[in-house]
């Protein structure tokens, strides 16, 4: 009877503790106590890095803020890099802003992010003025480990496994994400576990009562929290450590200790469910703890390895779907490998090696074999399975097969991997023609995906126009097609693109098509004829290495399965953008017309040569300029959509109001990236329309 009591009281607990999290998560986002009309803030620094030439604070002032400050000078960098402190108090001048939403598609929600880490704001800031040095013992602590970590040559690693900062080289970051393996380099229960059983036998050499010994663990774990500044996967390792070695907690089943941790995280801020750590940590803790029978039925290191493995990715699978639209199907036996040689050689060799670096020239041949194990185990890509971007009904249907089949019909895990061949070929049964204009900043890009998967074209990649940076300003950042194509069109459910036709060789048009082609299968190129630049000769050298066919063109007739896509800018002008391959597509009594960066030259050869007929979609040339779209050619197609590709506040105020009138003049719907981010087009007996705004 009593048993019963406690359990109703437990569950009447969490009811309400849910109703709490879901009322605050609602009527939380935005409630501030500052407003956009606020330019001065005082607060404490609570994380810093130095980028090129930007500074990146976290500033905890009445609230956290994330604040960003433009270093002017190579002085003015090496002055900060001195003299920035955790812990220290500045007074800051700037301008506040809301952080955006995604402008893509199933991209990383920079929002929802800083949201996760409770921060509202983001500060531009002008001005930069330290009020008081670090007074705390434990920032000066944390300050001085800091300064240690950098004179060590895996610093990387250091700052990794001590730190929580995850500042590795993309590269590298890439290889251990393809492989499935990121987990290691993320402090988390294994990590915590290693820390505890090293401090606890060495304390218990020196000190032989145990609670004396267990007290001085758990404060070392609350100071290490501190370190990783609460992350939310050191947080919930840390709780549960703590709570499952409280006396009076010890017959409590660890399911209700995992699940009261992760509601009271919840509580304190429900928008920890938008922070992927946190989502992995409970999802896989939760179900090797309920399936732990499974993993204790196992004697052997090696067997018990591959059943957590096994486990791990199968309760992963549906969030790496999610997230990262690929998964690595080999990743359970690189595991057998990786595990083992991070958690009984790198991890507790670098925390050793951070006391006596003596030991630096080992860790660093062990590092160097780690990398290079990776990135040649990348190599094996047969593994690796791409998959579109699934609803929540299909993330349940995986999560409830794959708990059935651990809890009743283990025998039957073939099934789970016939649904992952079903929906790694479900755009075989997708008969819709879909067009895809990415949000790439300044530039265009558009996807075009033919039905029932019988072609994928993407017209140009974009491609930011660089200018000339000293070394010391140069950041640590990641290309648009890595950061920004290549993720959209595998949450498409593409792995292989048919054509990549470059209208014309603009950066702001063709510069990401080598990293693209770099990073993802092309199976042929089309280009414009005219002007040999430089970038078009370093793709056409790029093709030729790669084996990839390459075509350039003008006038002419590409047929893809049931459909002709019509080539029509047969000039041959000087002018680069007048070049432009300008290409009509006629799909299910749909006419489209897409321009590249043509304007009024390139427009009334058209209304010359063709008699073009009313268009359904046109894609605006030359980013909406008003040297483009002139009256008498939009009269003559009236466009119903009009879709213009420009970067949010570029420097050249495209699209110009001449464009948006004569637009507005014919009727037509106008839909710009730079105010409605991404805008996908689906084509059956209607246009269905999709934007991020």
């Amino acid at each position: 009877m009593k048993k019963s009591k406690i359990k109703l009281l437990y569950n009447l607990f969490l009811f309400f503790c849910i109703l709490f999290i879901i009322i605050s998560f609602k009527s939380n986002q935005y409630n501030s106590k500052y407003t956009e009309k606020n330019t001065n803030f005082i607060g404490k620094v609570i994380n810093y890095q130095i980028d090129g030439d930007q500074l990146n604070l976290e500033l905890k002032a009445k609230e956290r803020i994330n604040v960003y400050y433009y270093l002017k000078t190579e002085e003015e960098k090496k002055d900060y890099q001195k003299k920035i402190k955790l812990g220290q108090t500045l007074q800051i001048i700037g301008e506040l802003t809301r952080p955006n939403d995604n402008y893509n598609l199933y991209a990383f929600n920079y929002r929802k992010y800083l949201l996760s880490k409770n921060i509202k704001w983001i500060l531009t800031a002008s001005k930069i003025k330290i009020i008081k040095n670090t007074e705390s013992i434990l920032y000066k602590m944390k300050n001085n480990i800091i300064s240690r970590i950098q004179y060590f040559q895996n610093k990387e690693y250091l700052q990794l496994f001590i730190l929580g900062k995850n500042e590795l080289e993309n590269d590298i970051k890439e290889s251990y994400s393809k492989n499935g393996i990121s987990h290691l380099f993320a402090i988390s229960g294994m990590h915590i576990s290693l820390i505890t059983m090293l401090l606890a036998n060495i304390l218990q050499l020196l000190f032989k009562k145990k609670k004396t010994n267990l007290i001085f663990v758990f404060l070392f774990l609350l100071f290490f929290l501190f370190l990783t500044d609460f992350s939310p996967s050191v947080l919930r390792a840390t709780s549960m450590y703590i709570l499952c070695n409280i006396s009076f907690l010890k017959n409590v089943a660890r399911e209700k200790i995992l699940i009261t941790v992760c509601i009271i995280m919840l509580m304190i801020n429900p928008y920890y469910i938008y922070h992927l750590g946190f989502v992995f940590s409970y999802t896989i803790s939760f179900f090797l703890i309920h399936f732990r029978n499974i993993i204790n039925h196992y004697n052997h290191y090696f067997q018990k390895l591959f059943i957590v493995s096994m486990i791990s990715f199968l309760t992963g699978l549906p969030i790496m779907i999610y997230q990262f639209h690929s998964i690595n199907i080999l990743s359970i036996i690189m595991n057998l490998f990786f595990v083992p040689f991070v958690s009984l050689f790198v991890f507790p060799i670098s925390l050793i090696t951070f006391l006596f670096p003596i030991l630096d020239p080992f860790l660093n041949t062990l590092i160097q074999l780690l990398q290079n194990s990776s990135l040649i185990a990348e190599k094996i890509s047969f593994g690796t399975i791409i998959l579109k971007h699934p609803s929540l009904y299909i993330i349940t249907i995986y999560y409830l097969l794959i708990y059935s089949i651990l809890k009743f019909y283990k025998q039957y895990i073939i099934l789970l991997f016939i649904m992952i061949i079903i929906h790694h070929n479900i755009n075989y049964l997708d008969n819709r023609f879909v067009i895809s204009m990415i949000y790439i900043g300044q530039g265009d890009s558009i996807l075009i995906k033919l039905p029932n998967n019988k072609g994928n074209i993407l017209f140009d990649t974009g491609g930011k126009i660089e200018y000339t940076k000293e070394k010391w300003q140069t950041r640590k950042t990641t290309t648009l097609a890595t950061n920004t194509i290549i993720p959209y069109l595998k949450a498409e459910g593409i792995s292989h693109l048919d054509y990549l036709i470059l209208t014309h060789a603009d950066q702001d048009h063709a510069k990401e098509s080598i990293p693209l082609i770099n990073n993802f299968k092309v199976n042929h190129i089309i280009m414009n004829r005219g002007n040999d630049t430089n970038l078009e000769k370093q793709i056409i050298q790029l093709a030729h290495l790669k084996k990839i066919p390459l075509s350039q063109i003008s006038q002419t007739t590409i047929k893809m399965k049931d459909w002709n896509f019509y080539f029509l800018n047969d000039q041959d002008s000087t002018n680069e953008n007048e070049d432009s391959l300008i290409t009509y597509i006629r799909i299910k009594d749909r006419n489209i017309l897409l321009t590249g960066d043509a304007g009024e030259e390139s427009e009334n050869h058209l209304l010359q040569e063709y008699n073009l007929p009313k268009m359904d979609i046109l894609k605006v040339g030359h980013h909406g300029s008003k040297n483009s779209s002139s009256e008498q050619f939009i009269k003559k197609i009236k466009p119903k959509y009009a879709l213009i590709s420009a970067g949010i506040k570029n420097r050249f105020h495209h699209p110009h109001q001449e464009t948006l009138e004569n637009l507005k003049k014919y009727h037509s719907n106008i839909f710009t990236t730079s105010k409605n981010g991404m805008i996908k087009m689906i084509i059956q007996k209607k246009i269905y329309i999709q934007t991020c705004f």
